[in-house]
């Protein structure tokens, strides 16, 4: 006799308004991961009483008539939205709402967001129904939004309005050797921001532009400004010089070592990931930064779909290895956890396997690793008699 076979759903939103019992009962379990779930009274009693496990924070109950719609990409609401009757928006990407908008607004049951919302302070009070898997950026009224991380340049100054409010929901950047300082002054600008950065020689005109709440970080004069993570080579050092302020992460490989004694000054905001024997040289350059994290691997084997890391490749060289943006890690099972700890490094990997005894090492090795460490003992026969025996859907919107 035959097992019953296992449903799995997975999609944004399901509307199970005209589902009927009949329709499930050839399966034995029924697994239902939504961002938002449709039901009626009639519905609701159904779900109830199938063997179902729901995976979803949003439910809602309606009879009315209510037409989802789904935006893949970037979506505004503005003026000349038109919604007829009541929907369920699922966006995924980035909304953004205009103001006066907020009679379109109400014309969502429901919104989905698989990405930002940026808004203005009037519009909050309607995001109520918002089911949102990113941030809300609230813009203050009366500002003119820039990107996140902004930067102030002499063509933005021959653009800007005098006395314009300007809103950056990130940083201001103001280091651009051209800017006109009697300019920046006679424009009047102010700032809405969480940080400015800016060229030691503007920090008086720089003051003026935001309020005592925002943070204020000077870059001192000769350093150069790195607006991302970088590694530490010749073109880095080339492009920006030897005295480095980096608004980021720094890492440093073999090839890194002899460009040390270069560096003259160093700041890093967030993490510096070295290898172990360049510590003692990278400490007498008395840089500042966020953290350090050590790492393994003169060798490096990144962008790969299927890899494979047995004892040749971690003792090709003698710095070990470093697996970086791997979909499927397979680690050989004769590989021994102590060489393992002392050779491999592993940052973002999809899925590793590896056997019982190597689990802990490969822990400590591995940086987001997107699914949990399984056994090489898993059977491959059960996982395919598994897969026979499961439906599995996926769709951006459902009807049960």
């Amino acid at each position: 006799m035959f097992e019953k076979k296992t449903f799995v759903l997975n999609c944004e939103v399901c509307d199970t308004r005209k589902m009927t019992a009949e329709s499930l009962q050839q399966y034995g379990q029924i697994i239902l991961n939504a961002e938002l779930v449709l039901v009626n009274e009639k519905s609701r009693a159904i779900l109830n009483a199938l063997p179902m496990v729901m995976n979803t924070q949003n439910i809602l109950e309606t009879d009315e008539d209510v037409e989802v719609v789904t935006v893949n990409g970037n979506y505004e609401i503005n003026g000349d939205t038109a919604v007829e009757r009541s929907s369920v928006l699922c966006v995924n990407g980035s909304l953004r709402i205009a103001p006066g908008t907020e009679n379109v607004l109400k014309k969502f049951k429901a919104m989905i967001v698989n990405g930002n919302i940026r808004c203005p302070q009037s519009m909050m009070p309607y995001l109520a129904q918002m089911h949102v898997n990113g941030y809300t950026v609230s813009i203050p009224e009366d500002c003119i939004e820039l990107d996140s991380a902004f930067t102030v340049d002499r063509y933005f100054l021959l653009r800007a309005r005098k006395g314009g409010q300007y809103y950056a929901d990130e940083k201001v950047i103001l280091i651009d050797p051209q800017i006109d300082a009697e300019k920046l002054m006679a424009k009047e600008l102010r700032f809405l921001t969480k940080k400015l950065i800016t060229a030691e020689k503007y920090v008086e005109e720089a003051c003026t532009l935001i309020d005592e709440t925002v943070k204020l970080t000077v870059i001192p004069e000769g350093w150069s400004y790195v607006s991302d993570s970088a590694e530490l080579n010749e073109a880095l050092l080339q492009k920006y010089g030897t005295s480095l302020w980096i608004d980021g992460d720094l890492t440093l490989y073999a090839a890194s070592t002899p460009l040390l004694p270069q560096i003259q000054n160093l700041h890093v905001e967030g993490t510096v990931e070295l290898m172990q024997e360049q510590t003692e040289a990278f400490g007498k350059l008395n840089a500042e930064y966020g953290d350090m994290r050590i790492i393994k691997g003169g060798r490096i084997i990144e962008n790969g779909t299927f890899v494979t890391v047995d004892e040749k490749a971690l003792l090709k060289d003698p710095n070990g290895l470093t697996v970086r943006n791997c979909a499927v890690l397979t680690i050989a099972k004769e590989l021994d956890p102590e060489l393992i700890m002392e050779k491999l490094c592993v940052r973002n990997a999809g899925v590793v396997f590896c056997t019982p005894e190597q689990r802990g090492a490969v822990s400590v090795v591995c940086r987001h690793a997107g699914m949990t460490i399984q056994d090489h003992s898993v059977n491959p026969m059960e996982i395919a008699k598994n897969l026979l025996s499961t439906k599995v859907i996926n769709a951006e919107q459902y009807i049960l």
